[in-house]
């Protein structure tokens, strides 16, 4: 490893581990939320299934707008342009502002959603109660993830750790007197988990605009006055963006859709699928850490057209994702049943969610490889602005390949559970591949 890679490669490590400990704070907010669940029943994770699920494919769908905002200002900060940064730290918080208000309303109603694909009445009333007190961290969750963007190409990760990790516990305790009504508070269930999943996330956000304060760029951009609306300013955004959120949509739905179809099947994959998702979320998160640094970085060595530095970027980013998932297929593999008892707090738990679950992580082992290599090569085509094509892939790799599959697997194989987990391992498998093919013709046509 020469000295100019090794570089790169301590610069990776110390922008992304806070944020992969920041991200690893927060999918705990999201397993806090199952294992909650998991002490009203089988009924409530296989509720968690649905309601935790519809939320991940709204957050990832319009990441889009953060992701493309963060490329767009990593780049005005490489030429030190604080009035261009300023006009799209504004023109995204208006549109995260917008696009909140109609998701707030889909949270509301989900339930009708769940009853038109035929899901189980019980499972769909106990989702219905979380999604109404999670409706609110919508403005909250995607406004904290943008400030997550500029603290990155600000390289300042570390308060986005300390945020996280001070939110874990307080989730934690929060959810404990609202959920059981200690001191005198009223017994919220369900409803309750939901709801402080929210006030958490607004005070995420505002924990991360104090901070801003006391850092010399941020501050400029955050005391800026408030600039009259561009067009050209939203266009760029939503240009960017938008394939970044139907790429984002295409990939979350497959997840939605995957657990709809455990619903066909009984509650008890239902429940499997929702306790391995909670990993299988995890090892994406960390995963993720990684590969925002480098859209951040190469979008940068793109603005000033640093060819090289593009190119070790991507090779320091991989070999660490490696590592990352690497790891996770260690624990599928051989420490099911720890995973497994979180859940179901208890060693005498149901043997065939228990056999179901551990036949599942079988599955998941091959999964994290596949989707940590096309995360991986997405962030780097978003940091080349290259967004089209990759959406155009990922809907032919997601729903074409993937749904139809795991359907095929699953009721025409008869495979159940296993068979709609190969499908969509199948998907992303086949996405990972044509995505980093992608990515080698764009880096390519850099170097001619």
């Amino acid at each position: 490893m020469n000295a100019l890679l090794l570089k790169e490669f301590n610069i990776s490590l110390r922008l992304a581990l806070p944020l992969m400990a920041a991200l690893l704070a927060e999918v705990g907010l999201q397993v806090i939320d199952g294992v909650m669940l998991g002490y009203f029943g089988v009924h409530a994770l296989a509720a968690g299934a649905l309601a935790i699920t519809i939320s991940i494919v709204i957050i990832v769908s319009l990441l889009g707008i953060t992701t493309a905002a963060g490329v767009l200002i990593a780049e005005a900060h490489a030429t030190n342009d604080i009035s261009r940064m300023t006009r799209y730290w504004q023109h995204t918080l208006y549109l995260i502002g917008i696009v909140s208000i109609p998701i707030m309303l889909l949270y509301a109603y989900a339930n009708h959603i769940f009853i038109f694909f035929h899901q189980n009445p019980d499972v769909v009333k106990i989702a219905q109660l979380y999604l109404w007190g999670d409706l609110w961290c919508v403005p909250a969750v995607l406004a904290y993830i943008f400030c997550k963007e500029i603290f990155t190409c600000l390289e300042k990760t570390k308060i986005i750790m300390i945020v996280a990790a001070i939110a874990l516990p307080l989730k934690v305790a929060i959810n404990y007197v609202v959920i059981f009504g200690i001191f005198g508070f009223p017994k919220l269930g369900v409803f309750g988990i939901g709801l402080t999943g929210a006030l958490v996330s607004w005070l995420m956000f505002l924990a991360t605009i104090m901070y801003g304060l006391s850092e010399p760029t941020f501050a400029k951009i955050l005391k800026a006055k408030l600039l009259p609306l561009e067009n050209k300013i939203f266009m760029s955004i939503i240009k960017l963006g938008t394939p970044i959120c139907l790429q984002g949509f295409f990939e979350a739905t497959l997840f939605l859709v995957a657990a709809i179809m455990m619903g066909w099947i009984n509650p008890i994959d239902q429940a499997a699928h929702q306790i391995v998702m909670q990993y299988v979320d995890l090892a994406f998160l960390l995963a993720l850490g990684f590969s925002q640094v480098a859209a951040i970085r190469v979008a940068k060595f793109s603005a000033i057209n640093d060819v090289a530095s593009i190119k070790r970027t991507a090779q320091a980013n991989a070999l660490l994702t490696i590592l990352i998932s690497g790891c996770f297929v260690t624990i599928f593999v051989f420490a099911k049943m720890p995973l497994i008892w979180l859940f179901t707090h208890s060693r005498e738990a149901d043997p065939l969610l228990v056999t179901t679950t551990q036949s599942f992580f079988s599955v998941a082992a091959a999964f994290v490889c596949f989707d940590s290599l096309k995360l991986l090569t997405t962030c780097l085509l978003r940091g080349l602005k290259d967004t089209f094509v990759p959406m155009l892939l990922g809907l032919a790799a997601y729903w074409g390949i993937g749904i139809s599959s795991a359907y095929v697997f699953a009721f025409v194989f008869h495979w159940e559970g296993v068979g709609i987990w190969c499908g969509i391992a199948l998907g992303i498998f086949i996405a990972a591949v044509i995505l980093w093919l992608r990515w080698r013709r764009q880096f390519n046509k850099l170097i001619i």
